[in-house]
């Protein structure tokens, strides 16, 4: 054997020449790459750059693939699921509360609220309430945020298709509210938007929230118990401050959304645009998407919508009177009969040989008992979900016994029930695709019944309950109901609850014998001494739509009874509703009155009758009237179609100075190409100032409406910031603090500050005020000033709405 060096015998030894030409080499590297870095960045970004857009395009593939996946479930969400919602979108006014005033001298005007324009709905505070009731469109405006936010049809390159990452969270799916109070807000709010949307992953939505800015999109507030309303928004505000870059819109009822305007949410009002262009959008949108043959509206159609629009028809209504109109070309009036038309085009009684109609008609017999049974015991709440097994069990019940039953009988059953778009069957929940059947079918089953349901009764001032009311009204005999409504609205002098039941009176059967009772309240309304002129119009305009050309008598017999002039002017509007020619005379004579409301109401009445001789009569008194009742005669000619417009433009040649200048004032409210024409022609060449100045605020106002404001929706004012209530501290000696110590300060001006201070206190609680502060504000309803007493009363009726349906304070706490 021969000898192993040590070195070789334990495995290793340091060689130090190699180790030197391992660092020189290192080194000789390291120089020519530091020497060439330029080059050496291009390269390997240009190998880097394929993986990176290919990593990139995932995502986004993965967001677009989200971003239509939530769109496509928010269609069947909507009525009859529209292919593309913005076509038949009629973008909602919005109101904001308003920016208080800075100072005491600055007048308050309690009711004004900041119009906003939907597409600045996202601009503003981040935390909002969209508050309205139910077939207004406040989920179709809350879906078409998801719209607004898409990327994906604009041409500029982002790395994700939306501006924002939105989420949807509907409350009716909450069953149950986590347990563990150190449980993950975002967590639990992620776990319900992937109950809406199942596709998505809670995990992935997870993350998008934590590192994207989001706009967190949650319906129906109303469907939380109020027990648990505070713990939802506890769950809701705690999400939005690990969220701080997030948005939240929040869709409720106008009532029990305290505990969210605790945590700086801010109310923000939908009121539907309901008018003739409005018809127009959501007829030609539906009728493109139906691929209907008249894409204009027109007769027979548009005569019916124009009576529903005057009535008082929903946005809802009106997209259900199109679809049945462009389905089967039926137009009834009566919402009722809309709704059972449409009822009877899902389930139709199909046309079978002899021995199959008896099993089809069983069939759509227990479809529709199932169908009765489901939405009481849903709307009435003694049932809040069904199971798909929990309805397969109500029909078994109402299958006959199995010996006597056929397949093709249990066939037929569940493909109505599951097959005609009337129900949503999840993996866990089966509920109405839309809740207007569940209102409708709720109905059927109240009007099935030998008395009328006391939950009816229960729910007569409730706004969810409306259209189960009208429909009910519709079904058959309701004067049980219609005796409490009177009863309600003449014990609190109440004119909204008098002019809803003159409504229910529109959509009653014509044979309904309690209609005469309302058409008889009405007419005593009508002369009551002690309401408003406006209210008095109001109710003129309901007792014309129920009773027709049948009430001119009346309006005539008031005329020669009453001298007192807002009810002779009422009257005289009356005529114009319901007259004839022969009326001509009498409102010929309104235009000499000596006061000025019967003489604006004679020229608002023969707009309304808008015959060619109610025509000439305006043309020939528009250089005769006086300058105040002139701009409102060119105001009515505006408005009528036939021939109104051609009016104005020979007006505007008139050598009366005045008279040209109320034409130009009347051509600005007709938005049309050839009146902008006229506007900037007499702009330019007109020689009287006046006349100029005319046409160029009318061509302003043009603009004006024309682009979208630029207002967004503020913060809720914070006591601590408002430089009157700091002024008015300093004059006592005191200073006002932060947060709950200007508040004291807020509560001894309601105690002790002068009237205007007290105005502004009172208005300030309308917008924070919370349940505490109601008994500061209720003993300024005593004191000497009318101001005063106003805007307290308008402050508690502010904050009783926000708190209706809650339990007191520290109730839900100990539940």
């Amino acid at each position: 054997m021969f000898n192993m060096p040590l070195s070789l015998a334990n495995g290793w030894s340091f060689d130090w020449r190699s180790a030197l030409i391992g660092a020189g080499a290192a080194w000789l590297i390291a120089l020519i790459l530091y020497l060439r870095r330029a080059s050496v960045d291009v390269r390997l970004r240009q190998l880097w750059n394929p993986l990176a857009r290919w990593q990139e395009q995932l995502r986004s593939s993965v967001a677009e693939k989200y971003l239509a996946a939530l769109q496509q479930a928010l269609r069947a969400t909507l009525l009859f699921e529209p292919a593309d919602p913005a076509a038949i979108f009629v973008p909602p006014v919005l109101l904001a509360p308003p920016t208080l005033p800075t100072t005491l001298v600055e007048d308050v005007e309690l009711t004004a609220q900041q119009p906003i324009a939907y597409e600045q709905l996202l601009a503003g505070h981040p935390r909002l309430l969209l508050t309205g009731d139910k077939g207004q469109g406040r989920t179709m405006a809350l879906a078409l945020l998801v719209w607004q936010v898409d990327q994906t049809t604009q041409e500029t390159a982002s790395a994700t298709p939306y501006t924002r990452f939105p989420i949807w969270i509907d409350l009716d799916q909450l069953t149950e509210l986590p347990e563990d109070e150190e449980s993950d807000p975002v967590e639990f709010l992620t776990e319900l938007a992937v109950k809406f949307l199942p596709v998505a992953r809670a995990k992935w939505l997870y993350r998008q929230l934590l590192n994207a800015p989001a706009v967190i999109l949650i319906d129906n507030w109303e469907s939380v118990p109020g027990a648990d309303r505070t713990t939802v928004a506890q769950l809701i505000t705690a999400a939005a401050q690990q969220l701080p870059e997030s948005q939240w819109v929040v869709v409720t009822s106008q009532e029990g959304y305290a505990p969210l305007t605790e945590t700086d949410f801010v109310p923000v009002k939908v009121q539907p645009r309901i008018d003739e262009e409005s018809l127009h959008t959501i007829y030609n949108g539906w009728a493109t998407q139906l691929e209907h043959e008249e894409r204009e509206l027109g007769a027979p159609f548009l005569p019916t919508l124009q009576r529903a629009l005057e009535s008082g028809d929903t946005l809802l209504d009106f997209n259900l009177r199109t679809i049945l109109y462009l389905r089967t070309g039926l137009h009834p009036n009566r919402p009722i009969a809309v709704q059972q038309a449409l009822l009877e085009e899902l389930l139709p009684t199909p046309e079978l040989e002899e021995e199959e109609h008896e099993i089809d008609e069983e069939a759509k017999r227990i479809a529709l008992e199932t169908l009765n049974t489901l939405a009481w015991q849903l709307k009435s709440g003694e049932q809040a979900h069904f199971s798909p097994t929990e309805v397969e069990s109500l029909v078994e019940t109402l299958f006959p016994p199995p010996a006597e039953r056929t397949s093709q009988l249990e066939q037929t059953t569940h493909k109505l029930l599951r097959e005609r778009g009337l129900l949503r069957w999840d993996k866990e929940r089966v509920t109405f695709k839309h809740y207007i059947w569940e209102d409708f079918f709720t109905a059927s089953r109240c009007s099935q019944q030998t008395e009328m349901p006391p939950a009816l009764l229960e729910h007569l001032r409730d706004p969810a309950w409306t259209f189960t009311k009208e429909y009910y009204l519709g079904l058959g005999e309701a004067q049980a109901l219609v005796k409490a409504q009177l009863q309600a609205s003449l014990a609190s002098d109440d004119q909204h609850a008098l002019l809803t039941t003159a409504r229910w009176a529109m959509l009653a059967p014509p044979e309904a014998q309690w209609r005469k009772v309302v058409m008889k309240v009405l007419a005593q309304a009508f002369t009551k001494s002690n309401i408003t002129p406006a209210d008095r119009m109001r109710l003129g305009r309901a007792l014309t739509l129920v009773a027709g050309e049948s009430v001119r008598p009346f309006f005539l017999q008031t005329l020669r009874r009453h001298r007192t002039p807002d009810i002779r002017a009422a009257a005289l509007r009356g005529l114009g509703w319901t007259g004839t020619p022969k009326e001509m005379r009498i409102l010929a004579g309104g235009l000499a009155a000596p006061d000025f409301a019967t003489r604006e109401s004679a020229v608002r009445a023969l707009g309304d009758q808008g015959t060619p001789g109610a025509l000439r009569l305006l043309q020939e008194q528009l250089p005769l009237v006086d300058e105040k009742l002139m701009l409102i005669l060119a105001e009515t000619l505006a408005a009528n179609p036939d021939g109104g417009g051609e009016i104005l433009k020979r007006a505007t040649e008139s050598e009366d100075l005045l008279a040209r200048r109320a034409a130009i004032h009347g051509l600005g409210k007709i938005r049309e190409p050839w009146t902008k024409e006229i506007l900037e022609s007499v702009q330019r060449e007109d020689p009287q100032w006046l006349v100029r100045s005319a046409a160029e605020a009318a061509l302003s106002e043009m603009e004006k409406n024309s682009t979208i404001s630029s207002a967004t929706v503020q913060p809720p004012p914070k006591m601590d910031e408002l430089p009157w209530l700091i002024n008015w501290a300093a004059e006592q000696g005191l200073g006002v603090g932060v947060g709950k110590a200007a508040m004291q300060i807020l509560l001894r001006v309601l105690e002790s500050g002068n009237p205007e201070a007290q105005i502004l206190a009172a208005a300030s609680l309308a917008q924070i005020g919370q349940r505490e502060h109601l008994a500061a504000l209720q003993e300024l309803l005593a004191g000497p000033e009318e101001k005063v007493q106003a805007a307290a009363n308008y402050a508690i009726n502010q904050i009783e709405k926000r708190y209706a349906g809650l339990p007191p304070a520290g109730e839900a706490d100990c539940e």
